[in-house]
């Protein structure tokens, strides 16, 4: 029996953009259903018989995904192409011939993983909060916390939009630059570590990704990317209830 599915899930499986993103072009008017635009958001559409196209460019599901991973500069943008001109992530992935996005954000001055693909049913399972995959960051603050610092970090901070309870934070002894923590969270809210550490009177010196769902930076060069491994791709899907 075919497969009837959402818009803007087909959308996000084809690697075009996450499900957000598709509901806005929908929203916009830019996607059309054999050959009639829709701007209804929930409108489904049959696997293998409905013709999907995004600005007047047919879709379809790639037979096979593509994963990598990316060790992110500092004073680079996450996005493939900037307006403003700045260094961007598409940049460093231009001789792949993939096109591929970025699952979830690093600002301008934070460094680190990236995972790159153009799975955007997994990349939203990394993102959704539901999933509660695991981001552990490297952090060098302007001064060392305090024990009741770390205890309220903890215990959980109350931000502007929302509660915050980290998984766990630890300081890195002997760590250069110093004072270094690591800290694991599942939240994905945008310049979330930044704020935490404002909200304490603390300024970040350096902020860098190692690690999304086990898959590890290692020893990636900054500015280098590789393939995921076979293993590597077969846990983050299992995190993400991802069988297929």
């Amino acid at each position: 029996m075919p497969q009837n599915i959402r818009l803007n899930v087909f959308l996000s499986r084809c690697g075009i953009c996450s499900r957000r993103e598709a509901d806005q072009f929908i929203s916009e008017g830019r996607v059309s259903v054999n050959g009639n635009i829709t701007t209804v958001l929930g409108t489904k559409v049959i696997l293998g018989k409905d013709k999907v196209k995004v600005d007047g460019i047919p879709i379809k599901l790639p037979r096979k995904h593509s994963y990598f991973i990316l060790n992110k500069p500092t004073g680079v943008v996450t996005t493939l192409k900037d307006p403003k001109k700045r260094r961007d992530i598409g940049m460093f992935i231009k001789e792949i011939g993939i096109r591929l996005y970025p699952i979830g954000r690093l600002d301008y001055n934070s460094e680190g993983l990236l995972i790159l693909t153009d799975d955007g049913e997994l990349a939203h399972r990394i993102q959704h909060p539901r999933y509660k995959i695991q981001k552990e960051y490297l952090v060098t603050v302007d001064k060392p916390l305090s024990t009741s610092d770390i205890a309220n970090i903890r215990k959980g901070i109350e931000l502007d939009d929302g509660f915050l309870k980290v998984l766990s934070i630890k300081k890195v002894v002997g760590a250069k630059p110093d004072p270094s923590y690591k800290i694991i969270i599942t939240e994905g809210r945008n310049r979330i570590i930044r704020r935490l550490f404002e909200k304490l009177g603390f300024k970040i010196v350096r902020l860098e990704r190692i690690s999304i769902g086990g898959i590890r930076i290692g020893k990636l060069k900054v500015g280098a990317w590789r393939k995921l491994r076979a293993e590597e791709i077969v846990r983050i899907k299992k995190l993400a209830n991802l069988n297929r």
